[in-house]
């Protein structure tokens, strides 16, 4: 695995990201895609185009179900494999 890549939301002027949130006990009980859409809205009400997040691998298809798109090499942050993803906003 490759090391963090800096992100382009490290940068001023960039799209919007979502941080590190934890969410593994309440995933079933659909909490953390509410969460995650929740803050897509209020992404795309500011006008934001973009979104992105850097996903520990084996969650991709929770972000897969809810429009996120993988980009870039599988990277090692903090020990654990991540994979950058994003989801363009009309």
């Amino acid at each position: 695995m490759l090391p963090r890549p800096r992100r382009p939301h490290d940068q001023l002027l960039s799209p919007s990201a979502v941080e590190p949130v934890s969410v593994r006990s309440v995933v079933i009980a659909g909490v953390g895609g509410l969460l995650l859409e929740r803050l897509v809205a209020i992404a795309a009400a500011r006008g934001d185009l973009i979104v992105e997040l850097s996903a520990q691998v084996y969650v991709l298809a929770f972000y897969a179900r809810h429009g996120f798109e993988a980009f870039g090499p599988i990277y090692d942050d903090a020990g654990i494999a991540h994979q950058s993803m994003r989801r363009r906003l009309s």
